[in-house]
């Protein structure tokens, strides 16, 4: 199953990677609301785990296909000319094999550099959580700087900014809008619209307007020269940076790339034309691939995530990686990009010249259509709306003459606001948290696969007609753009701030019986902790209503006595067994608060009942069955109750040990 959901990843990721406008996120995005119905067919979490890693790194390898051959930008990084001059050099074939070499050669190190930091974690005790908690308390100051530099090295500084901040503010309005359920936090939600329109529809609407579809063939005989120095040298670079990128908060790969040139420049370190090309393209590849990888491994590494597939990853894994989870996102990524590298510099040829021979506008209307039409069955006229504002605010930079990357503000400036401290002031002051719906409710698997071939419908219509009659995009793009995306961004800051009505209503309580959900227990970490696999996702399940003795180091105390004897009993009922679940809650750290069945009976009472664990304070469920459960194993004196002294209760005990 491990081997052919990476097969898969790399399938979509050639997909992705190759269809302008079509990003990782678009996938992860569907993936996550999906998982529910790929449990029905039998797709458990660690099959998603590898198809999610293996999808995100095969991008960064064919993701400089359409930016080389198409005349259209596949990611940011790519917007700038270095590989367009290759191609018109006939260097196309080599433009693409230094790009395989940059992405392997940036796979090789990121994964040299995790596995250090995981080495020195566990056998030093040294995390890099550590360091990254000492930068917190200066990212502001660290953040502040860069964007000020990156927004200062474009040509033009008033109009980079505008850029800039425009963006920011509408990342300030997505987040907080109640035009979609569930905000930013939904699987399909926020994000999706917001996405697609910065680096989807608004590149793809510029292209339409700006690039020929009469598209001379591409010749591809120069193989031109490689300088393994300049490679190595390059794909370190961009490896590097990767990291950075893959660690600190709103940046992204554009920026890395910009401040490596800009470092280059500063140094002196100025070369031929040609190795200049030659040199950037290696290293925006090591750069991207580098970053996908620890925009992921951050996941482990700093317990923070960075990128859609990272939000998909730690939504697979329940919240929580360790360290096996981490060596087997290492290894998915290694096959991956192995697979993605060879299929890559054996079909580079072909691949570029199926590129070169589509309709280039039908192509780019076709994926504008299908995002629309995706947006509004998933997401409805509010999805659209985002969707139309992004789209807007992302041709900004092509109306004024600044770079795309200044875009990334929209990360930044929201993120810039949090590291401020005074996220509260603005959030109170625009009533953001008033303002956010509810998740979305579950979209069932054929919901999905219906909405994606009628996307897909509608866009293959779009593509055949636009081919046919050799449609443009009409209109210009100027000051009339800059006015229509600011109208439309204060348009979304009103209906997300005060003038929205606000709620004081508190939440609901679900009065009906909860449903039984099957699952299957992947680990028990404690007496009342554990992971159950369930609809494709692996989830940190706390037992309700009972607890039991503390693992947690509390002073001089390494544990609470009789903790590994329950958490042994737990593991000899359930280790690797299939049982049911009901959800009753989520308590303050996150976990699901669930009654766990096994064969028919409560895990919860059993517990109880044997002697290895209390009855909560406050506890409403079964209170009563529970409570007489615990008077019979005091009476009988098992488990804890057989001890001499009684233990203290666990709530006692977290608040100053024994």
């Amino acid at each position: 199953m491990e081997i052919m959901s990476v097969i898969a990843g790399v399938l979509f990721g050639i997909l992705t990677g190759l269809v302008p406008g079509i990003h990782v996120n678009t996938i992860t995005a569907l993936l996550l609301v999906s998982s529910a119905g790929l449990a029905g067919l039998g797709v458990d979490y660690q099959a998603l785990l590898f198809f999610t890693c293996s999808l995100a790194i095969s991008h960064t390898f064919f993701d400089v296909i359409p930016g080389l051959f198409l005349g259209v930008p596949g990611d940011e990084a790519f917007t700038l000319l270095p590989g367009h001059r290759l191609v018109r050099r006939g260097e196309g074939l080599l433009a693409v094999r230094l790009s395989v070499m940059g992405s392997l050669a940036g796979l090789g190190l990121g994964i040299s550099l995790a596995s250090l930091f995981v080495g020195a974690q566990v056998l030093l005790n040294i995390s890099l959580n550590q360091v990254n908690e000492w930068l917190t308390e200066w990212m502001f100051w660290i953040l502040v700087p860069v964007s000020m530099v990156l927004i200062a090295s474009d040509r033009n500084i008033f109009t980079s900014a505008i850029v800039f901040f425009v963006s920011g503010g509408l990342g300030i309005a997505v987040f907080g809008s109640p035009l979609i359920e569930g905000g930013s936090s939904s699987p399909i939600g926020a994000f999706f619209p917001s996405l697609a329109g910065l680096f989807g529809v608004a590149g793809l609407a510029y292209a339409i307007y700006t690039t020929s579809d009469q598209t001379a063939p591409i010749d591809l005989s120069n193989q031109g020269a490689t300088d393994k120095k300049m490679i190595a040298g390059s794909s370190t670079r961009g490896g590097l940076a990767g990291f950075v990128v893959g660690i600190l908060p709103g940046l992204g790969a554009a920026n890395a790339a910009t401040l490596l040139l800009l470092i280059e420049e500063r140094l002196g370190k100025k070369k031929g034309r040609d190795e200049e090309d030659k040199s950037y393209l290696v290293t925006t590849s090591s750069l991207n691939t580098s970053e996908a990888l620890f925009s992921i491994a951050a996941l482990y590494l700093i317990e923070k995530n960075r990128s859609g597939a990272s939000v998909a990853v730690d939504k697979i894994l329940g919240g929580e990686v360790g360290t096996s989870d981490l060596v087997s996102i290492l290894a998915s990524m290694l096959i991956a990009g192995l697979l993605s590298g060879g299929v890559m510099w054996l079909s580079g040829r072909r691949l570029a010249e199926m590129i070169n021979r589509l309709n280039v506008t039908g192509l780019n209307w076709s994926v504008i259509v299908f995002l629309f039409v995706l947006t509004y069955l998933f997401l409805g006229l509010g999805g659209v709306t985002v969707l139309v504002a992004a789209s807007l605010v992302g041709l900004l930079p092509m109306a004024l003459g600044a770079r795309r990357a200044q875009l990334m503000g929209f990360f930044l400036v929201p993120v810039l606001l949090y590291y401020s401290g005074h996220q509260a002031e603005i959030v109170e002051f625009l009533s953001i948290e008033a303002r956010l719906n509810e998740s979305s409710s579950l979209i069932t698997l054929n919901q999905i696969m219906l909405s994606t071939l009628c996307a897909i419908f509608f866009g293959s219509i779009v593509y055949l007609y636009v081919a046919k009659n050799q449609l443009k995009f009409i209109g210009g793009i100027g000051v009339g753009i800059c006015l229509a995306t600011i109208s439309v961004l204060m348009a979304l800051l009103t209906i997300t701030g005060r003038s929205f009505p606000g709620s004081d209503v508190p939440p609901k309580l679900i009065d009906s019986a909860p449903k039984l959900i099957e699952g299957r227990i992947v680990r028990v970490v404690d007496g009342d902790t554990l992971y159950i696999d369930s609809f494709g996702r692996r989830h940190r399940i706390r037992l309700h209503g009972i607890d039991a003795p503390e693992f947690e180091k509390i002073g001089k105390y390494d544990r609470q006595p009789y903790a590994e004897e329950s958490k042994e009993w737990l593991e000899s009922q359930l280790a690797r067994s299939n049982i049911e679940w009901e959800s009753v809650g989520v308590d303050p750290f996150g976990r699901v608060l669930a009654v766990v069945y096994k064969d028919k009976r409560s895990v919860n009472l059993d517990l109880v009942s044997n002697g290895y664990a209390w009855v909560f304070p406050g506890t409403t469920r079964n209170l009563k069955a529970l409570k007489v459960a615990e008077d019979e194993a005091v009476k009988s004196k098992l488990g804890l109750w057989a001890a001499k002294n009684t233990p203290k209760k666990p709530w006692d005990w977290r608040e100053n040990g024994d």
